[in-house]
Order: C-alpha cells, then structure tokens, then sequence
C-alpha cells in the first residue's frame, strides 16, 4: 500500500469515527432511530438524495407495479427565495439542478389514478435538506387519515401484487 493509499484510508476512518460519534449523539436525543427517521422518509439529505430515492423506486418496485395499477408521480418546488414554483415528472427529474432550492417547499405526489388514490408528501427544504412535514393519503380528492389510507391502498391493490399480499413488502414501500 502507498503512503498516499494510507492518507486517504485514514481520512476516510477519522471521517467515520466522527460520523459514528454525531450520531451517537443525534441518537441519544431522538424518540426512535436515525435509521427509522430515513425509512419511514422523514427527511433526505438534499434533493439529489429524494431523485434518486424515486428514481429507484420506479426501477424497482414501482416497474412491477406500474403494468396493472399505472402510477402517475410529480415533483414540485417551490422556491421561498425566488417566489418560482416549478413542477416535474417522473422523467424530467434529472433535470432539476439541485442547488437552485435552498429554501422553500417539495411537494411530491404520487397518484394511482385507476384507484383514484394519491399519497402527498410535503418538505420543508432549509440548508437543501428536505424535512416532512406531511405526509397525506388522498382518495377521490378527499383527505384519509394516514393509516386509513394505508390500508384502502393495500386493499386495492392486494389483487395486483403478490408480494404485497404474502406480507413480502409492506404497504409503505408501494409509496
């Protein structure tokens, strides 16, 4: 190994030491894990992090999905510092430069529109970091509780998945 290998083999353990460490300490002040925060997708690191999120989604279980039960899904942005909203499909998502949302609002909605149901989320972008604020099941343009809308979703879609109906994948990773 050279010595240059080793420098930047000890910045990376100095690096994870100090991340183990912070959160250690985010850990000790929260209700629930980090880990449990991020999947349950009460915050991403910045925009690019929320894209590729989706991105994935749609290349996993969304394409299994997506034949029997079409999902429609759109981005918005509205940006509290230049006052601009801007909207974008599931296809236009690279185009979204990251670094122009430093603060304001993503709201992301994902439709079934066959089974007239939708699921909202909303962010609070600060310092690019995305934070939810709401998370909102919609049926028929009407607002469900959570859980309500939850399970009406895995109903309804418990013919058209077998994974979801044999327990494989919960009713939260078709969201």
């Amino acid at each position: 190994m050279t010595e240059n290998e080793r420098r930047l083999i000890d910045q990376f353990l100095l690096v994870s030491r100090i991340y183990d460490r912070v959160l250690r300490q985010a850990e000790a002040g929260l209700t629930v894990s980090l880990a449990n925060y991020q999947h349950n997708r009460q915050f991403y690191r910045d925009l690019t992090d929320l894209i590729r999120f989706r991105q994935e989604f749609f290349r996993t279980i969304g394409a299994f999905l997506n034949k029997p039960v079409p999902m429609v899904y759109q981005l918005t942005l509205y940006d509290q510092i230049s006052r601009r909203r801007r909207s974008y499909t599931l296809d236009q998502l690279p185009q979204i430069n990251p670094r122009d949302l430093v603060r304001g609002t993503v709201v992301e909605t994902l439709r079934y529109p066959t089974l007239k149901m939708a699921v909202r989320r909303t962010y609070t972008v600060q310092n690019h970091h995305l934070y939810c604020d709401q998370n909102e099941f919609l049926m028929v343009h009407q607002s469900l509780q959570w859980l309500d809308g939850l399970m009406t979703l895995k109903l309804s879609l418990d013919d058209y998945s077998y994974w979801l109906r044999a327990n494989q994948i919960s009713i939260l990773a078709y969201t």
